[in-house]
């Protein structure tokens, strides 16, 4: 006779297995572990107290820096180095240090193929220079950023097979910026031969319309861009805004972006402020009916869109998650616990 104990202990067996691969799935539906940092995004690499405090309080471990920006000199009809970083000696001893170089589209454009290679070289030496003058630790991973288009990816992209090839990118992670509308047009825009991505979960508005809300950031902008986002074929590291900026109109067309620096205090808070009359403020000459609309990222616009891209992205782990950009005056906006709910959003 069977014992009547077999359908219960073969049920608790199924039982026990179903709950073992629902306690996988949720483990399994973010990272385990969120590596965090910050941009750093000014020529004159040199940490004040506040951005050495939020670094080590946030603990974090990457500090991407751009090291120069290129650029195309069109009376000289080819590319050149601008805006090269200055190193401090007040960098976070426990940071890794990640260099980053910001490429033009317009030198893409440019760009002749056969001057592809000595482009390449030139930036492996700028880069070479740069480290070793400075004494600086040896890095893990390199950065290219540009917003390249479908026009000029077969540049950009053999640009950077050539970069890997070079002594300072070699034994290293080769890392591209992706912007949404890349994620979206993958089929268009191609997808960079590096070993990962990070996408810049920023900038995602077109902030030249009068009628928009906030270009920086805005999950319902987002969303229009990642519907496909778990199927992109590069692992993806993240980074999010923590700026702001002052967007002017004179009417309904745009005259340009002014920061943080370029206004007083109580300009920042304003959502829309209206010039009723010509008005001159550091410089900047306003006429009567020009008006400006504030842009930040704000706490709940933070979490939102970091919802949104758990929900959308594939489960991977020690992603790194970097903040744009480490600046006091960024800081300032921000409780220490504000930042740290949002890197925790992603894994610990």
């Amino acid at each position: 006779m069977l014992s009547t104990r077999q359908p219960y202990a073969a049920q608790t067996c199924v039982m026990l297995v179903a709950t073992l691969m629902l306690l996988l799935l949720a483990c399994q539906r973010g990272p385990q572990s969120v590596v965090r940092g910050f941009y750093f995004w000014k020529t004159q690499v040199t940490l004040g107290p506040t951005e050495s405090q939020a670094f080590e309080a946030l603990r974090c471990k990457l500090l991407y820096i751009k090291c120069f920006d290129v650029v195309w000199n069109q009376a000289a009809q080819q590319p050149e180095p601008v805006a090269l970083a200055h190193f401090g000696n007040n960098l976070p001893r426990q940071a890794q240090l990640v260099p980053v170089v910001f490429i033009t589209n317009e030198t893409l454009q440019w760009l002749s193929p056969a001057s592809i290679d000595s482009l390449a070289g030139n930036i492996n030496r700028l880069l070479t220079s740069l480290w070793q003058e400075n004494e600086l630790p040896a890095t893990a991973e390199v950065q290219i950023d540009c917003d390249w288009t479908a026009g000029t990816k077969n540049n950009y992209f053999q640009l950077l097979l050539a970069l890997q090839k070079l002594p300072f990118f070699k034994g290293k992670n080769t890392s591209a910026t992706i912007r949404l509308h890349q994620i979206k047009y993958a089929a268009q825009t191609g997808v960079p031969p590096v070993k990962k991505g990070l996408l810049m979960c920023y900038n995602m508005g077109n902030l030249q319309q009068p009628q928009t809300k906030n270009s920086i950031v805005d999950v319902e902008t987002m969303a229009q861009y990642t519907g496909n986002l778990n199927q992109y074929p590069l692992p993806l590291d993240l980074a999010l805004p923590i700026f702001d900026w002052w967007v002017w109109y004179r009417g309904n067309h745009y005259q340009g972006l002014l920061h943080t620096h370029a206004l007083p205090t109580p300009y920042s808070r304003s959502q829309k402020t209206m010039f009723n009359a010509d008005t001159t403020i550091n410089d900047f000459t306003f006429k009567a009916g020009d008006w400006l609309r504030y842009e930040t990222a704000t706490p709940a616009a933070l979490q939102a869109v970091s919802q949104h891209l758990m929900q959308k992205l594939p489960p991977g782990s020690n992603r790194q998650v970097v903040l744009y950009h480490l600046d006091a005056k960024n800081l300032a906006r921000y409780e220490t616990n504000t930042l740290e709910a949002i890197f925790n959003r992603f894994g610990r």
